[in-house]
């Protein structure tokens, strides 16, 4: 067997870090796309599009008596404006310091979402009813872990190529997962349907039966 220096298991070990990455960031997205979806169900069922159409309205009648009050702030302005420090000074009274006060919100966060809502925490309530978007992630993390493992303890380059394809042939292709694919499997594609050819994916998260289909034009 071929010895495997550490440059070269280091470089094996930084492989399998970028594809882990990505594996990680699709998971996000797909869970931000679920949120996004699950948040339009709710609104609909919730009736938001009606409700929304009764706010316009009440806010073009708010709009008309702004207009209304306006005009008569506007007889009142001179009366209602703050003292300049010379009028402050005029009259005999320290002018007041200014003061800048902050307010800092502390939102909690779920999947890297912020949670501000009553809206929010229903969206996730719903989501946990179809899934657990908290699983691929400990799936991931222990799968870094055993492949991190398997490489950093190999003593040669079959030991290692051998951990490194036993991780690949997990297929995280089919769950839409952007890992670069072996050569074999590009080879497999015909040159003259290369454009053509696509992968279904199944999402990684909010599915629970996993598919892979690759199409390609004939």
């Amino acid at each position: 067997m071929t010895r495997l220096t550490p440059s070269e298991k280091g470089m094996m070990v930084e492989v399998l870090k970028e594809d882990l990455a990505l594996i990680n960031a699709e998971v996000y997205i797909q869970f931000g796309a679920l949120w996004d979806k699950t948040r339009k169900d709710l609104e609909q069922e919730l009736g938001f599009c009606e409700k929304l159409k009764q706010i316009q309205k009440l806010n073009e009648e708010i709009h008309a008596l702004q207009i209304k009050i306006g005009e008569i702030q506007q007889s009142m302005k001179e009366y209602n404006q703050h003292p300049t420090v010379e009028e402050y000074i005029t009259a005999g009274i320290d002018p007041p310091k200014n003061q800048d006060g902050y307010i800092y919100n502390h939102h909690q966060k779920y999947m890297g979402i912020p949670i501000n809502s009553k809206m929010d925490l229903n969206i996730i309530r719903r989501i946990r009813e179809s899934c657990d978007p908290a699983r691929p992630l400990t799936m991931l993390q222990e799968i870094a872990a055993s492949a991190l493992r398997a490489v950093i303890m190999s003593g040669t380059y079959e030991e290692a190529r051998k951990a490194y394809g036993d991780f690949y042939a997990l297929d995280f292709h089919r769950y839409g997962v952007k890992i670069p694919r072996l050569l074999e499997e590009i080879k497999k594609v015909d040159g003259e349907n290369l454009m053509n050819a696509s992968t279904v994916y199944t999402p990684l998260i909010g599915h629970k039966k996993t598919e892979t289909v690759d199409k390609e034009n004939k």
